[in-house]
């Protein structure tokens, strides 16, 4: 089993299941049982979900300012965008900024999808 801990801004998104994914520098195995947690590490910290989540999908992805791959596939504009928003993020830009804060920055990680049996 593995934990992925999100930040304040997020949780909600995730108790009411409407983030079913998340962006991480680190692999998940499909069909591992997945910890939504929110303030790892503090006194705060806090299951997000009763249930926990099997990993769906993990995609390999590169995020830059002008571009994101995701399986060494471009996405359009469009993609990126309906992307940010399932990611939990209000806009494209956000979610760059978030990714890439300076413009010469590059994110490669993973894509991670989780769903319930």
């Amino acid at each position: 089993m593995v934990a992925l801990n999100f930040k304040s801004q997020f949780a909600s998104d995730v108790i009411t299941r409407k983030k079913r994914q998340s962006i991480r520098g680190r692999k998940i195995k499909v069909g591992e049982n997945i910890q939504l947690c929110t303030g790892q590490r503090t006194k705060a910290c806090k299951k997000l979900v009763q249930t926990d989540p099997i990993c769906v999908s993990c995609r390999p992805i590169i995020i830059a300012r002008n571009y994101v791959k995701i399986d060494g596939e471009g996405l359009s504009f469009g993609a990126r965008r309906n992307l940010a928003l399932s990611d939990g993020f209000v806009s494209i830009y956000e979610f760059l900024d978030f990714f890439c804060p300076t413009p010469d920055d590059v994110f490669e990680g993973f894509l991670i999808k989780w769903g319930w049996a």
